[in-house]
């Protein structure tokens, strides 16, 4: 005898505001309740992970990666500049950022727009902020 099993899955799409939680989650942290509506995020930047002030930044013209993580107050200790990601207008599958090159001057600082997740991640699991 043969049974074959019909597996629905419903999958959701993130809006701008949300992946913050996909990458909370994906890295284990509690979840976290952001000071600020999905309509602000939309209208702004925002910054996650491992900055020293995580959220949002004004989308001023040619406001670039590095230019968004020093206005978060940089980097923290923990950061691992060679996986940053960037959520173009806050969906989809991010942009795989390496600092150290941009830093070095060998890649060009990324342009960012309203809308944009940057999510800095940690060296390790357990310094997420």
């Amino acid at each position: 005898m043969r049974v074959i099993l019909l597996l629905l899955v419903s999958i959701r799409l993130a809006t701008a505001g949300e992946p913050n939680w996909r990458v909370y989650y994906a890295f284990g942290a509690p979840k976290l309740t952001p000071s600020y509506s999905q309509d602000e995020a939309r209208a702004s930047i925002e910054a996650l992970g491992s900055v020293k002030t995580p959220g949002l930044v004004p989308p001023l013209a040619g406001l670039t990666l590095m230019r968004a993580i020093e206005r978060c107050g940089g980097f923290l200790d923990s950061a691992d500049l060679r996986h940053v990601a960037i959520y173009k207008n806050g969906e989809g599958f991010p942009i795989k950022i390496d600092a150290l090159l941009i830093q070095s001057g060998k890649k060009p600082d990324p342009f960012l727009f309203k809308g944009d997740i940057v999510t800095i991640r940690p060296r390790r699991i357990s310094d997420f902020p």
